[in-house]
């Protein structure tokens, strides 16, 4: 009906982990809870691993930059990410992201920056609408 969302008959994406959302300029924010797992992942402490990595925004703590704007934990030898096993909700839940699935246009123009929207798996609309409740970080 008309409350439908433009997506409601589902979408497509799989990532192909070409990592260009990685070497995007953006802000990735980081919950105290990621910031913990990451840390244990990497053996070092919170406060190393705050000093290291991330930074405060406002009230929240953002993940730094590397030298050439791309994401600190993105590895230009691999193309990969060096915490991908607990990477942040805001990674995970790409491309479901509110602002993104806001329209058809704002999918279409992301998904000429990602190969991977458009390919791949099916997902539902209530599978999109519960994978961006959980990314969501407002």
């Amino acid at each position: 009906g008309m409350s439908e969302p433009w997506y409601s008959d589902g979408l497509f994406f799989s990532c192909v982990h070409c990592g260009r959302c990685c070497r995007r300029a953006g802000i990735v924010s980081l919950a105290s809870a990621e910031l913990s797992a990451i840390a244990a992942f990497m053996k070092l402490s919170e406060e190393e691993f705050f000093r290291r990595y991330a930074c405060r925004d406002g009230q929240r703590m953002i993940l730094r930059d590397g030298a050439r704007g791309e994401c600190i934990f993105y590895d230009w030898d691999s193309a990969l990410c060096r915490i991908y096993p607990f990477r942040p909700a805001q990674c995970r839940s790409y491309p479901f992201w509110p602002a993104l699935l806001a329209s058809r246009e704002a999918w279409e123009r992301e998904s000429a920056l990602c190969p991977g929207i458009g390919t791949g798996v099916f997902h539902s609309m209530e599978s999109l609408e519960a994978m961006s409740d959980d990314g969501d970080s407002t």
